[in-house]
């Protein structure tokens, strides 16, 4: 689960869900751009337990977590970034299953990263 402590916030979202509840995911790295820069964030929905097809998905990786470009192909599953010096990563389905943290529902494009930051301290 993303918490306070891994960099994330749990909100509820009346427009994307009723009562449903999704995760807030910081972007820090470069490995998604260019269609996630440090400074943007993704709304991640943790009912999400398993494989759904392709898209985004956020995975926990060395105890993070961390977004990927997710496909399946000849029953493998394949975790990739948009940096192409990272190379595709295949997963059993087990392990992708293992490893999965929610799919990403909508990617916010932060356009005051500072205010970002500040947010996060605030709520700490």
């Amino acid at each position: 689960m993303i918490t306070q402590d891994n960099g994330g916030a749990l909100v509820a979202s009346a427009m994307l869900g009723g009562n449903r509840r999704f995760s807030i995911l910081p972007i820090t790295t470069m490995h998604m751009a260019p269609s996630l820069r440090p400074g943007d964030a993704v709304l991640v929905d943790p009912s999400v337990v398993v494989y759904e097809g392709a898209g985004l998905y956020a995975l926990e990786q060395l105890g993070r977590p961390v977004v990927y470009k997710v496909d399946s192909n000849a029953g493998k599953i394949l975790v990739m970034c948009e940096d192409r010096q990272f190379k595709a990563q295949e997963y059993t389905l087990a392990q992708f299953d293992a490893a999965l943290l929610g799919k990403v529902r909508l990617i916010v494009k932060v356009a005051d990263p500072s205010w970002m930051e500040r947010a996060r301290a605030e709520a700490a």
